[in-house]
């Protein structure tokens, strides 16, 4: 494909064969540069697939007369190999429709098991997300009397769904636990409205959705202590280390039993992920890209 009267081709997918120059990149994904998240799929074709675009992706990143990072962290880790000149951090944004008003935070007195505790978890079942653990923290939590139930809404991969599965019926977790799958973009603010505390227990992100989305929306968070969560999210969540089911449980529980410090985290939360807008990130990629043109010419 010939390009004709452009003056700068933009990137943004983190992956270009052609020949055109100069051009604009983008790190979107950190899967393809943390080996060891990418050695929990084990020999699989996912595994070569995330070790392939290792391998274009930096090429990419090398030819490009700019790259934009999402996060100080994917910055951070992708220079150590690379040693890039020219970039930049340009946050994505938050859609506004995911700030509603907080709900005011109840002692888990006030739950019971006919009407519990909610817990959200948005996000594709994956062997970086942990879901089996968040599941049998849960029943954790109920075993203790803790009148608690957990919805996961999400695509899945399927070797780790069928794990997840496998957890599911070892636990009886019909009784608390409901999976939906997929659901429509539009509809997620719904869900995130029926919640009581939104859980995040990713071990691998570049930067955060769901996690912004759950801020934006008002919610109190126990959240994986892994980068780049804490650059995020900051002091306002109950942090744990999503590989250990106990540890989760403990953050799980000191949530539900501080009302008062999870409305603090919660209105904090929600005034923090005003920070990500898509006006400001627009504005910011556009600044970029014509400074970009400007150097070169």
């Amino acid at each position: 494909m010939k390009l004709r009267n452009v003056n700068l081709l933009f990137v943004p997918g983190g992956y270009y064969s052609g020949s055109f120059r100069p051009f604009v990149s983008m790190c979107r994904n950190m899967l393809v540069f943390d080996k060891n998240e990418r050695n929990r799929y084990g020999f699989s074709l996912m595994n070569a697939r995330l070790t392939l675009l290792n391998i274009f992706q930096s090429q990419t990143f090398r030819k490009a007369a700019g790259l934009i990072f999402i996060s100080n962290y994917a910055k951070n880790i992708v220079n150590q190999s690379l040693k890039l000149k020219n970039s930049i951090i340009i946050h994505h944004g938050v859609s506004k429709r995911f700030s509603p008003p907080i709900k005011k935070q109840l002692p888990i007195e006030q739950y019971n098991f006919n009407q519990p505790f909610k817990f959200l978890y948005v996000s594709i079942i994956d062997v970086y997300k942990h879901q089996d653990n968040v599941l049998k923290s849960i029943a954790a939590l109920r075993e203790k009397s803790y009148p608690v139930e957990i919805t996961f809404i999400g695509g899945k991969y399927i070797p780790c769904y069928q794990r997840f599965i496998s957890v599911y019926k070892d636990l009886g977790a019909q009784t608390f636990a409901n999976y939906l799958g997929e659901v429509p973009y539009k509809d997620l603010i719904q869900y995130y409205k029926n919640a009581d505390a939104f859980i995040f227990a990713s071990s691998c992100e570049n930067m955060p959705n769901t996690l912004l989305e759950a801020m934006s929306s008002g919610l109190p968070i126990a959240c994986s202590i892994s980068n780049p969560m804490p650059e995020f999210l900051g002091e306002h969540g109950y942090y744990f280390d999503p590989e250990q089911v106990e540890n989760i449980s403990t953050a799980l529980e000191k949530l539900l039993l501080e009302p008062q410090q999870r409305m603090k985290n919660a209105k904090e939360a929600q005034l923090k992920a005003q920070d990500y807008n898509w006006k400001r990130c627009a504005q910011e990629t556009m600044d970029y890209l014509w400074s970009i043109k400007a150097n070169i010419e």
